[in-house]
């Protein structure tokens, strides 16, 4: 990058929660929300975001008038972590949903996944809403506190079978969608999330070295991984307005090591698990959202709206996930 926002040495001391406290308050549900709440509660307890926000960092510099998304998140989180033993009602970001997520409503259950992407979107723009239009490129704009959190890349590879010519582009993520209808663990899904495609054929590849359509094979792999990496077990199809739902057991485990899924292999891809998100019920607008976030104490408990309540790890692992949230 040209221009660097956050600067990585900063992110550091952010990763290690600063003290060691119980666990937050509950969430009521206002009808609805629980979608909101369960995105929120992983927030809170995302050590690297939870940290920055505590610290005041933003508002200290904040000039919008109106409702900004990065201070409304900021006072939640630390009145959340403030109200162990209490729950608390996010009416702010409720009352203001549309602004982060246009196409939502309030009362309406929505798509817990949809709405983290809207949040981690809406806050980075807040960060880039200070420079001039045109003047930050996608790579500059990864190094933001919020892509310096969850930003990796993706390698894109078509590989020439004739001549071997690699051809390579590179993509920001703020996520990862994991496909599960051939796979019954994450690392099987990530497996198949790397596994080559062969482009034969009608989908050949034009090669700029052989100047004609040949046989490549195209495989995507991770090339920088985030600090906190996000994944969105795919368990929806949306072939008809009625989504239908995959709801067996995903098989995760408390540590991931991304290095067999990565371009280069380094010491810097082993994981912790953070929270898990889970969905009841059989399509995204029916149903019931949790989570189960583990605290700074190290705890694992189960956050379900207003109730909070302490569980143990093997809870968790039993849990069918919808999104999982891993920290280096």
């Amino acid at each position: 990058p040209k221009k660097v926002i956050f600067k990585p040495e900063e992110l550091h001391p952010l990763m290690k929660w600063k003290s060691i406290a119980n666990i937050g308050a509950g969430l009521y549900n206002i009808g609805n929300t629980c979608f909101m709440n369960s995105v929120l509660q992983c927030l809170t307890y995302s050590s690297a975001l939870a940290n920055y926000m505590i610290s005041g960092e933003h508002s200290k510099n904040c000039t919008n008038k109106s409702f900004c998304v990065f201070c409304s998140l900021e006072i939640h989180i630390i009145a959340s972590h403030q109200a162990t033993g209490k729950s608390i009602t996010p009416l702010v970001i409720a009352k203001n949903i549309e602004k982060v997520a246009p196409t939502f409503r309030i009362g309406r259950q929505e798509d817990s996944h949809e709405f983290f992407c809207f949040v981690i979107d809406s806050l980075q723009k807040v960060c880039l809403a200070k420079f001039p239009k045109g003047s930050i490129s996608p790579r500059d704009s990864m190094t933001t506190v919020i892509g310096s959190i969850f930003g990796g890349y993706l390698r894109s590879q078509v590989k020439c079978t004739v001549c071997q010519y690699e051809s390579n582009t590179f993509d920001e993520f703020m996520d990862l969608c994991v496909e599960i209808n051939q796979a019954n663990s994450l690392t099987k899904g990530l497996q198949n999330f790397v596994k080559p495609e062969i482009l034969d054929g009608e989908n050949g590849y034009k090669c700029k070295k052989c100047k004609k359509l040949v046989k490549a094979e195209k495989s995507l792999q991770i090339e920088i991984s985030p600090p906190v990496l996000t994944v969105q077990i795919k368990r929806f199809s949306f072939l008809n307005s009625y989504g239908g739902k995959d709801n067996k057991h995903i098989q995760f485990c408390q540590t991931l090591d991304l290095s067999p899924y990565m371009t280069q292999t380094n010491d810097h891809s082993i994981y912790d698990l953070n929270s898990v998100l889970v969905h009841l019920g059989d399509s995204t607008n029916s149903g019931h959202y949790y989570c189960y976030v583990k605290g700074s104490n190290g705890v694992w408990y189960k956050m379900d709206d207003s109730m909070v309540s302490q569980v143990s790890l093997q809870t968790v692992l039993r849990s069918k996930a919808y999104m999982l949230f891993y920290t280096k």
